[in-house]
């Protein structure tokens, strides 16, 4: 990635959480005596607005040498592909499938894919979908999307 890219792309993403900051306002982040539909965006973007300055800061430091291995890295089209295709299906399998079970899919692709091991890509897994059910559907009692059989 270019300097000038990842200060575009800083700016960017800076602009649109501080627009965040401002509709989650608008929507309110208190409601009688619980969260209201603007605390978590609040929240999600205050994080962005925060963690921008060490962006810039990483973004400002010069990039040490290193020496031509050979074995580089290389991102493939087909993981860009899966990525994608992860990010458009996850929203239509809620509702067949229910919340857990399309997270699950979904998370565990997407570990998978990026190169994680079968063991820890199923331990992240259980663990990112389970503390989230735990924390919006229990604790929050936010109504998470749920199927026939799950």
């Amino acid at each position: 990635m270019s300097l000038r890219a990842g200060w575009s792309g800083l700016a960017a993403l800076f602009a649109v959480a501080l627009c965040a900051v401002a509709f989650a306002l608008r929507y309110g982040i208190w409601v009688d005596a619980g969260p209201g539909p603007g605390l978590f965006p609040l929240i999600a973007a205050l994080l962005i607005v925060i963690a921008s300055p060490a962006v810039a800061l990483e973004l400002a430091r010069p990039v040490p040498a290193q020496p031509d291995t050979g074995d580089e890295h290389v991102g493939t089209p087909g993981r860009l592909l899966t990525y994608m295709a992860v990010a458009l299906a996850w929203p239509f399998l809620l509702e067949p499938l229910g919340y857990a079970p399309a997270s699950a899919v979904a998370v565990l692709v997407l570990l998978v894919a990026g190169g994680v091991g079968w063991i820890a890509s199923l331990a992240v897994t259980a663990a990112a979908v389970g503390g989230s059910y735990l924390l919006f559907d229990t604790l929050l009692e936010v109504p998470l999307p749920g199927s026939d059989w799950f």
